[in-house]
């Protein structure tokens, strides 16, 4: 974009920000519900943008990831929007203005100290999945989240009458892969506060991997993140080092081994790690 078109955009964004402060709040929400319809980008106060629940807790904004961004925002402005929603409220006579993706964006202009940030604006029904679809993409495609919200993403679609077929035609995804991030996205609330405590330690490859298992029990899921995330010391014994005492007794009652061979055989598994 050319100097004269990026001074006209900012002129266009500025005279915005100025019909919209001198209205009162039905007013307001009417200029930027109809620039929601004309997917016009409009300038906000980024103190005005309710964040979501936690957000704050889930972005590390001590990472070199985030002070890059900062960094960036600083010296060449906010080039790509956030997506907000523009959300009235029951009786419709005011409205929040609610952010679906950027939110790091809208952190680092905040930490920045700066007012203005360019946006575009949707409106949702109350029960539409276009508002997990929108921040899902968006967040994809600029935020570089981390595997667990992307399968907890995934699951929300899910939950609102999407199946693994439409999320992988949606985000050209393998239909398997699809299913079995689906399944960590839905795994019980303990497992995946316990990923997002080390999100260093996971990946979507990973994740992938562990979801392919039958896990009998919520217990079981959660030894085997502990384990990953060193929470747990010892090693792990491989499924087929694994002897019952049943299959022993019976291999040594068959070849008629001694008591004194059945300790050597005995202690030699152990030694290489078997268990009975």
């Amino acid at each position: 974009m050319s100097t004269i078109s990026q001074a006209i955009e900012a002129e266009k964004l500025s005279r915005f920000a100025s019909v919209v402060s001198n209205s009162d709040r039905l007013n307001t929400v009417l200029l930027y519900e109809k620039a929601a319809e004309e997917n016009k980008t409009v300038a906000l106060n980024v103190n005005q943008i309710k964040l979501n629940e936690n957000i704050r807790n889930r972005i590390d904004i001590s990472k070199p990831e985030f002070l890059d961004l900062k960094n960036s925002i600083a010296s060449e402005g906010v080039i790509q929007p956030v997506l907000v929603e523009v959300r009235r409220n029951i009786d419709g006579d005011d409205f929040e203005l609610i952010a679906v993706a950027g939110h790091r964006r809208i952190l680092a202009c905040k930490e920045l100290g700066i007012e203005k940030i360019k946006a575009n604006l949707k409106v949702y029904s109350s029960n539409s999945s276009k508002r997990t679809e929108h921040a899902l993409i968006e967040n994809l495609l600029r935020e570089d989240l981390h595997p667990i919200d992307v399968a907890e993403g995934y699951a929300d679609l899910v939950a609102q009458g999407w199946d693994a077929d439409d999320i992988a035609k949606k985000f050209s995804r393998d239909k398997k892969y699809i299913k079995n991030i689906i399944k960590v996205g839905q795994w019980p609330i303990k497992a995946r506060e316990l990923i997002k405590e080390f999100p260093e330690k996971f990946s979507l490859r990973s994740l992938c991997n562990i979801s392919k298992k039958k896990w009998d029990s919520e217990e079981k899921l959660l030894d085997e993140l502990k384990f990953i995330c060193g929470l747990v010391k010892g090693e792990r014994v491989p499924p087929r080092q694994k002897i019952t005492s049943e299959k022993f007794s019976k291999y040594i009652s068959e070849n008629k081994i001694s008591d004194y061979e059945k300790n050597l055989i005995e202690n030699a598994l152990k030694f290489f790690g078997f268990k009975f």
